[in-house]
């Protein structure tokens, strides 16, 4: 494994509690971002980062990641931020504040040569991109289950009688 990958897993440990501090920070003062993320706590706020940073770490230490675990333990952070009332954008800009503040980590390590920092990159980007497709995914199901509920309870307490018959609101596609 290439000898920067070892550097970047040693460099992310030691900055992992300054790094999810930097994360937070940015987080609740960024504008674009709804003001309900002030109301979390840090856990909350936090949700499944540590444990992402871990396997990031992991990962770059030669332990091949589970996809499917980063996927899951991705699908957290949709849930919590849909009900928190954040939209689909504003769950992937907290993922981009948080890929920035990587590879502005990778960037800091200048004694590693300009080519093995981008491999490390795209590496950290693919494990953390995982993670992102498993909460927006979350989200999306979430947001098809609840409508799906709404359509069937409205179907039957209209009978059908309704001014718009229930089959012409279309259900999750499946």
């Amino acid at each position: 494994m290439n000898p920067a990958f070892n550097t970047t897993a040693h460099h992310l440990t030691t900055q992992m509690n300054s790094l999810l501090e930097r994360w937070r920070t940015a987080v609740v003062a960024d504008e674009n971002l709804p003001k309900q993320s002030l109301a979390f706590t840090i856990e909350e706020l936090d949700d499944h980062l540590p444990a992402l940073l871990e396997t990031i770490v992991e990962s770059l230490s030669g332990k091949e990641p589970s996809y499917e675990s980063i996927r899951k333990r991705g699908a957290q952070p949709g849930r919590t931020r849909r009900i928190a009332g954040y939209s689909t954008t504003q769950v992937i800009w907290e993922f981009a504040v948080f890929r920035r503040l990587l590879r502005e980590a990778v960037e800091g390590l200048h004694e590693t040569p300009a080519e093995s920092r981008f491999a490390v990159r795209v590496w950290i980007i693919e494990v953390a991109d995982r993670s992102e497709v498993g909460s927006v995914q979350q989200y999306i199901d979430d947001a098809n289950q609840e409508r799906d509920a709404a359509r069937e309870e409205l179907c039957h307490t209209n009978g059908q009688r309704g001014p718009l018959p229930c089959r012409a609101i279309p259900r999750t596609a499946q």
